[in-house]
């Protein structure tokens, strides 16, 4: 799973979309976020994004041969309980093939 890479047209298009959203802004209209939710909602959005880093990071140690063994010690738990919560979410890896980080 590779990051998302924009085009610069893409980048432009997103640019001019957002430009219109901020001139088009109403500071009295607006509804006001309290704080505590805004970090709520920020540290979530963060927790998605790393869990997202957290994927493509087992995907690559997969492809590198990385057993789910190995996998389970890095993130600190079984190697079960790692293969129940990404295995889902990474492409299966083929070495001579077999598939790779099947068993536990």
């Amino acid at each position: 799973m590779a990051p998302m890479k924009w085009t610069i047209n893409e980048i432009l298009d997103r640019s001019d979309e957002l430009a219109d959203r901020f001139e088009a802004f109403d500071p009295d209209t607006a509804e006001e976020v309290p704080v505590a939710e805004y970090l709520l909602a920020r540290a979530v959005r963060q927790r998605a994004k790393n869990d997202g880093q957290v994927v493509e990071a087992v995907q690559a140690a997969l492809e590198d041969g990385a057993s789910w063994n190995r996998i389970g010690q890095i993130l600190g738990v079984s190697s079960q309980e790692a293969k129940d919560r990404y295995g889902h979410q990474v492409e299966p890896v083929e070495v001579s093939g077999h598939e790779r980080g099947g068993s536990t």
